[in-house]
């Protein structure tokens, strides 16, 4: 009976420390899958830190290009010498994209404007218009008959066609297309005659000659 009790007493403790020792690898398990699960989580953290890092780093490179490159254009677009205007009032040109510089060699003359000293630019809205009326005059193949404008007046604005003997007054800035078909049927028309091509009014479009 002795012998018995003791058989179980010490199976019973083998089996409490089988048990202990299974808690305490599961236990070691459950810590370790933890670590694992929690160790993965910071790498996928620092991860999605450094592709943000490299986002952020990426679109402000970005930034500084595009702004390095406007500067470049805006720089090339100032320095352009490709001059369509010469103002008479200040001895400045005006190339193509608005900017004063410093080449008439091709250039129309260009009265009644005026910049200042520090001025880089005409006026957007006048040099506008004025791209409009240079465009239809050139669309018009009166290029090389054109040599000077007069924008004194914006409500009379006059032209100078010295090689044609001729003067033309537009009025306004409107309805360019139609008064520049009056204007070129009229010249057709007074080709040896020196005078004023009047198209302030397309319904009333006239020549003045001049003795």
């Amino acid at each position: 009976l002795k012998l018995c009790t003791i058989y179980e007493l010490i199976q019973n403790i083998y089996e409490i420390i089988l048990k202990e020792r299974k808690n305490n690898m599961e236990q070691k398990s459950r810590k370790e899958s933890e670590f694992i699960k929690n160790f993965k989580i910071l790498l996928i953290a620092v991860f999605i830190i450094l592709i943000s890092i490299l986002g952020i780093v990426y679109f402000i490179n970005s930034i500084k290009i595009d702004n390095s490159k406007k500067v470049l254009k805006e720089n090339d677009i100032r320095k352009n010498d490709s001059t369509i205007f010469y103002n008479i009032s200040d001895k400045k040109a005006v190339n193509q994209y608005g900017y004063i510089v410093y080449n008439t060699s091709t250039a129309i003359k260009l009265n009644g404007t005026k910049t200042t000293e520090y001025q880089d630019k005409l006026d957007d809205e006048l040099f506008s218009n004025l791209v409009k009326l240079y465009d239809t005059i050139k669309s018009n193949d009166l290029l090389e008959e054109v040599n000077e404008i007069d924008v004194t007046n914006l409500d009379d604005i006059k032209i100078k066609m010295d090689s044609e003997n001729k003067k033309i007054e537009i009025g306004n800035f409107d309805n360019l297309s139609t008064k520049f078909e009056f204007v070129k049927n009229i010249m057709e028309q007074e080709k040896n005659n020196k005078g004023t091509i009047i198209v302030k009014d397309v319904q009333k479009a006239y020549f003045r000659e001049s003795f």
